[in-house]
């Protein structure tokens, strides 16, 4: 009854203020002045009825909580610099002006509140956006509750949450706004990376906005986050691209962030992404997302279109039993990254055209693996997701992991692995490669039991080698295949083993000195090291090679398929005298590493006095502290630096550190993966970090800036002086965390441009350009970078090398710094940070100096 009082009161009175707390009724004769001035003076909340109340309501710092008394017209922006709760009361606020919008701003916190839940509104659609209407046609829509409705603006046509703003829905709905972007809520983050703008929604819903471009009901900016939960919904919002959320990332700032802890998305549409177009991180952890469309087929992805990361631990997507086309897309660009786990099921079909990690949930719809040929896609991840639907591996398409009990066509892609006994049926066929191939790669018809193959016709041929027999990669074991028991189950390559032939060294001299070889014999493709000894008053002049036709430079060469003969020559010194090297010849000597325990490294050969600071050479040590080099075998002579009069040995000491305290931060970095030492290596080293807290996200690509800054840590981030000459890399914010790394790559010479003005930040690096810079930073060091060989040639794409890395990739196969894959080593290739992460760890522990 007191409520009821106060509303005739307030429709006598046209304009008043009313205290939501401990209020009382006003006379007529009462001014609008001494109103205001009531209201100002106390504290807690108001009751607002008109336009100019609310106004001033929302700038009066007393006040904590606002409520409707009833509808209320607003012709131009309201904004928000406080914490504030507005209460709707089951009431409308509807903006009628081109720019009339609820601004949150910076120091911003706005609560949209709603204590009556079931008052209705009527609601016609016209064109996608919900318009508010009187009648109570057969085709209007009723939303109940508080509305806020009818806004406009550029950005955001419900609310425009500022960079550092925050806003909470816990009631209430936004409907019928309209925007450019956001055509419910932005959320802004204008390159401030430490001011983004926060959302969180509850019990509430956004219905039937609009955006001409990006985010029907909610844009998520870089950096910016939006949590959705409770019995929140997004409904039949529609836009270019994310009818229902659009996400974005940038270089600068990160990925904007979605979680959807519960909650419906649905009946959402837009060319791109239905549901949600995610440019950065979507999290789905329980929720729905159904009856929403895109574009004409699954790549549209009418549910989800993931340009980035998106993670789905549970809910669901699609409805169970129905035909819905809210249909997942993971798209290639960008390297975009699914991962399915936990309890979520996805009834919609899906199409892949990136990277898949299966690692848990189930997939009811069909599903298309490289939808586009010219990306590869690959399912892999644990493999614990059960496939119940039809599923189609195209050409280009990789299948590693997965419990498939649908039917599986495999139209020549790639199987890896996975548990087919439950397929039913197994249809398409297998490509079984041989390396080198000589005309006999064949295609075989997929069976559940496996495929008796047929032997090559005829036996390879290598030069210098003998064939030993066709092999193939058996749990990381090389074993030879049976052809008269062995059976494929899967896409194969078998590669021909050889076993080096060896041939002799012969080393003569014309009897002014003697000379040696380091081994008497040698496989083709070795180096072989060759060591002259001038008699006292002589000195070593050349080597004469009799026979093989090799050729000597530094007193080494490389072994060919045949027996080598060479012969020392001497020279007498100009003036007699004792002593070996007098005149004009140079006597070299030998300094061994001997690193007790630790990873090996090379010798050094230099010339007779040269003083070696060691401080240059560090080995590497699991568990250990390098401790210094000796003179001794005991550790007694702790030296820092040695004058070459003879070929030597020093000696590495080590301290055993404490067990590192370090663990896995990466939830999707695991035990049994290859790369996981690698990760934990570059992690522990501050080498590299995770793509946020809990991700290292080994398959994505990494940027031509994101190495510069790798190696520039591990020179240990040195001060510089000077500017870069790229235009694209300039002093400012979104160039503050890597400036410094690409100027100091191009001022050392270890990194440079397209051309003489473009550094192109964010290209993923090929694998070719990182031999290059390992090469170069190796030159940098003082590193022996002179271990070349023929080893290169063995792979069947070495002729894909650009010229400027063949010399850095033949040092990085020959020093096992680059491993290649089935027999070829992808120079144009983009490197995934585990790759990166590998090269590192090989780097630095192996001593490749």
């Amino acid at each position: 009854m007191k409520k009821q009082r106060k509303r005739i009161y307030t429709a006598l009175l046209c304009t008043c203020f009313l205290l939501s707390t401990a209020s009382v009724p006003v006379s007529a004769a009462e001014t609008e002045q001494e109103e205001m001035t009531t209201l100002s003076n106390r504290s807690g909340g108001a009751e607002v009825s008109a336009k100019d109340e609310l106004t001033s309501a929302l700038e009066d710092s007393n006040i904590s909580k606002i409520t409707l008394e009833k509808d209320i017209d607003i012709s131009d922006a309201l904004t928000v610099n406080r914490a504030v709760t507005l209460d709707l009361s089951g009431f409308v606020l509807r903006m009628t002006g081109e720019d009339s919008v609820i601004k949150v701003g910076q120091d911003g916190e706005l609560t949209i509140a709603d204590s009556d839940k079931n008052k209705p509104h009527k609601f016609a659609q016209h064109d996608g956006l919900w318009v508010l209407v009187s009648d109570d046609s057969t085709t209007s829509k009723t939303v109940k509750g508080g509305i806020i409705t009818g806004g406009k603006a550029q950005k955001g046509g419900g609310v425009y949450v500022a960079p550092g703003g925050k806003l909470h829905m816990t009631g209430g709905s936004i409907v019928g706004c309209q925007a450019k972007d956001g055509g419910g809520v932005y959320l802004d983050n204008n390159d401030q990376t430490d001011a983004s703008s926060e959302f969180t929604m509850t019990d509430s819903s956004i219905i039937g906005c609009t955006a001409s471009y990006f985010g029907g009901g909610v844009t998520v900016n870089s950096a910016c986050t939006f949590t959705m939960g409770g019995r929140s919904a997004v409904r039949s919002c529609t836009a270019r691209s994310g009818g229902g959320v659009y996400i974005s990332t940038s270089s600068a700032n990160g990925n904007g962030v979605f979680t959807l802890h519960n909650g419906d998305i649905f009946l959402c549409t837009a060319a791109k992404g239905g549901g949600v177009y995610n440019d950065g991180s979507f999290i789905m952890e329980d929720g729905t997302i159904k009856n929403c469309t895109a574009g004409r087929d699954w790549s549209s992805g009418g549910g989800v279109f993931n340009h980035r990361e998106f993670t789905m631990s549970g809910g669901t997507i699609g409805e169970e039993g129905k035909t819905d086309e809210s249909h997942v897309y993971n798209n290639s660009f960008t390297s975009a990254i699914f991962t399915i786990s936990g309890t979520a099921k996805i009834y919609a079909n899906v199409a892949n055209d990136s990277r898949w990690n299966a690692d848990g949930g189930k997939i009811f719809g069909e599903v298309k693996n490289a939808v586009n040929s010219r990306f590869g896609a690959v399912i892999a991840g644990a493999g614990s997701t059960e496939f119940s639907g039809a599923v189609i591996n195209n050409e280009t398409g990789t299948i590693a992991g997965g419990v498939f009990t649908g039917s599986v066509t495999n139209n020549l892609g790639t199987i890896l692995g996975g548990d087919f006994s439950q397929a039913e049926p197994l249809n398409g066929k297998l490509a079984i490669t041989f390396e080198p191939n000589n005309g006999d790669n064949m295609q075989v018809d997929w069976e559940k039991e496996g495929v008796l193959l047929r032997a090559p016709t005829s036996e390879p041929t290598k030069e210098g080698h003998t064939f030993e027999g066709w092999y193939y990669d058996n749990n990381g074991v090389n074993t030879k295949w049976d052809f008269k028991t062995d059976r494929a189950r899967y896409t194969m390559t078998l590669k021909a083993k050889w076993e080096a032939n060896t041939y002799n060294v012969t080393v003569k001299d014309d009897g002014n000195g003697t000379a040696s070889a380091d081994a008497a014999s040698a496989r083709m493709g070795e180096e072989v090291r060759l060591t002259p000894m001038p008699n006292s008053g002589y000195h070593f002049k050349e080597w004469e090679v009799i026979s093989d036709n090799v050729k000597i430079e530094d007193n080494k060469f490389t072994m060919p398929a045949a027996h080598v003969t060479v012969k020392a020559i001497f020279e007498r010194n100009a003036s007699s005298g004792s002593g070996g090297g007098g005149g004009g010849g140079t006597t070299y000597y030998t300094l061994t590493f001997e690193t007790n325990g630790g990873g090996s490294m090379q010798a050094i050969r230099a010339a007779r006095g040269k003083t070696l600071d060691l401080s240059a050479y560090t080995p590497m040590r699991d568990g250990y502290d390098f401790g210094g080099w000796y003179a001794d075998k005991d550790l007694t002579q702790r030296i820092t630096e040695i004058k070459l009069s003879g070929s030597k040995t020093v000696y590495a000491d080590w301290k055993k550190r404490e067990p590192d305290a370090v663990k896995n931060p990466f939830a999707d970095v695991n035990a049994g993966d290859w790369f996981y030492r690698d990760v934990l290596f570059s992690y522990e080293k501050g080498l590299m970090s995770g793509m946020d807290a809990a991700a290292f996200a080994p398959y994505a690509n990494t940027t031509r800036a994101q190495i510069a800054v790798i190696f520039y840590r591990m020179e240990g981030s040195p001060a510089v002086e000077g500017e870069n000459s790229f235009a694209d890399v300039v002093r400012g914010s979104g160039t503050a965390w890597f400036y410094d790394a690409v100027t100091w790559a191009q001022q050392n010479g270890i990194m440079g441009g397209y051309d003489n003005s473009s550094f192109a930040p964010n290209d993923p690096i090929t694998r070719e350009q990182l031999a290059a810079i390992f090469y170069r930073y190796a030159q940098y060091k003082g590193y022996d970078t002179t271990q070349g060989g023929m080893a290169i040639r063995e792979f069947g794409d070495y002729e894909s090398i650009s010229d400027y890395a063949m010399g850095a990739m033949a040092w990085a196969v020959n020093t096992g710094l680059v491993k290649g894959d089935s027999n070829l080593l992808y120079p144009n290739g983009t490197a995934t940070r585990a790759e990166i992460a590998a090269m590192l760890h090989r780097f630095v522990e192996n001593g490749m100096k």
